[in-house]
């Protein structure tokens, strides 16, 4: 296991050269954005800027932008597959490990109210050029309870900074914290917030994951460490955050007070949404660390770390679904990365019956995990969902377009570039069942030894096998 924390992920990172210190200035205005599109398109490092203009404390984006990275924040060889590492999230989520609550942590080193409270204290860029101002929460968790079962939730949601104590934040509808603002709002209570930034990675991943309502993401995020996750209680309310953050925004949100926020530079690679009047954050303390690092994440086109977490978070989930409600025959699913993974799925079946492609993609559309997800593919088990080319041949090769299923005014991503933004979070979906067919228009062939389709062109397992044996005789590279 890799040392705990977001100094012992860095460590881990430097040590496998996945980490690039920048010494020359940067500004915060555009040129990280700039730089990190660059660094995104070229597959490069997680950068550590360390002199931010007008700012003392470092600036970290891209930790988790690559597979590889990933498998270093859960403590996995960097060289193990992408299917591995699905493989071994989804057993890991099945053994949640309750956190372990301690009276202070580094996180309470340096304590502020009142007028001492600056939001513009920290190296927040300003990512996108039209950006509607600096996002100081990106890459982060945004923990609230839930005032009738005193659920703890964390998730991520966009925050921007309005001015030096006060902050806009974005729930999206239906997610578990817009849900939990409600009932404040039916309550006419304000609620109480903290926004943590600077975390363990698994931290991240699990407030991004879709579990179900009334778990708790620390919990979780202990399950993927395999170890106990150490919290302390916010200065100034019920609410627990992990002792070893970088920092800690405290407040609440007041319910009737609004303003503008937006727009930003989404995860589908576009600007999204309008400016709209938002919840305000109305800050009531601030804790961190001595030597801080802040953390933040470049949005952008596909891939980023975004959608390096989703791609991992959803594949993994939703396998496990699948397995939770007894469904048979799935052997994978890939939300892949470079497509968006909100917004698209690939299924490996194992098939049963004519309609099991359907039917498995009905119950992925159904779920939280496929939320916003608008187009699933599902083929057979021998397609590597993994290689987009092998899927692409799968579709080409084994899928009529009259096979396609299309749906009208489904529920979808407020931020999907493809509809009117009048259209709000509706949808339409698709799926492609690109298994082989099982119906009476394709009985089995003699000429085929039995198959209802041509065989696959592919050498015998034993003459593979011959092969490979003999393969460093051969003197191929």
């Amino acid at each position: 296991m890799r040392p705990g924390g977001l100094r012992g992920f860095l460590k881990s990172l430097e040590d496998h050269g996945e980490l690039k210190r920048v010494k020359a200035e940067v500004d915060w205005r555009h040129e990280v954005g700039a730089i990190m599109h660059e660094v995104n398109r070229q597959k490069g490092p997680a950068i550590l800027f360390e002199n931010v203009k007008g700012h003392h404390i470092p600036l970290l984006v891209g930790a988790l932008t690559t597979i590889k990275r990933i498998a270093i924040a859960l403590g996995l060889p960097p060289e193990t597959p992408a299917r591995e590492i699905i493989q071994e999230y989804k057993e890991r989520v099945k053994r949640p490990i309750d956190p372990t609550i301690v009276s202070s942590g580094p996180c309470k080193e340096k304590i502020y109210y009142g007028k001492d409270l600056n939001l513009y204290a920290f190296p927040t860029p300003w990512w996108h050029e039209l950006d509607g101002g600096r996002y100081i929460g990106t890459l982060h968790s945004v923990v609230c309870r839930d005032p009738e079962t005193n659920w703890q939730n964390a998730a991520i949601h966009r925050v921007m900074i309005h001015d030096r104590q006060a902050c806009g934040i974005y729930f999206a509808p239906g997610q578990h914290n817009a849900i939990i603002y409600s009932k404040y709002e039916q309550m006419g209570k304000p609620m109480p917030i903290a926004i943590a930034i600077g975390l363990d990675p698994v931290c991240l991943m699990a407030s991004a994951a879709g579990f179900p309502a009334y778990v708790n993401e620390w919990v979780m995020a202990g399950a993927l460490k395999k170890s106990s996750l150490e919290l302390v209680k916010c200065e100034t309310a019920d609410l627990y955050v992990p002792a070893d953050a970088e920092i800690v925004i405290e407040g609440e949100v007041p319910i009737g007070e609004k303003r503008d926020e937006g727009p930003f530079g989404e995860h589908p690679g576009y600007f999204g949404g309008f400016v709209v009047p938002r919840p305000v954050v109305k800050v009531k303390c601030i804790t961190h660390r001595e030597n801080l690092i802040f953390q933040g994440t470049y949005e952008g086109m596909p891939p980023n770390e975004d959608h390096m977490i989703t791609f991992v978070n959803h594949s993994s989930l939703a396998w496990k679904m699948f397995e939770d409600i007894g469904f048979i025959g799935i052997k994978g699913i890939n939300f892949p990365p470079g497509a968006d993974p909100w917004l698209s799925a690939i299924i490996s079946l194992e098939k049963r019956y004519e309609g099991h492609g359907i039917d498995a993609s009905r119950a992925l559309l159904a779920s939280k995990i496929g939320l916003f997800v608008k187009h699933v593919v599902v083929v057979d088990e021998d397609i590597d969902i993994f290689d987009l080319e092998n899927v692409l041949w799968a579709i080409n090769t084994r899928f009529q377009a009259r096979r396609i299923i299309i749906t009208h005014l489904e529920h979808g991503s407020m931020l999907d570039p493809s509809k009117p933004l009048e259209w709000g979070g509706v949808t339409d979906r698709m799926v492609i069942d690109a298994t082989w067919p099982m119906t009476h228009e394709f009985p089995p062939r003699a000429e085929w030894g039995g198959l209802r389709h041509p065989p696959t062109l592919k050498p015998s397992q034993d003459l593979l096998d011959r092969v490979r044996e003999r393969w460093k005789e051969y003197g191929i590279t």
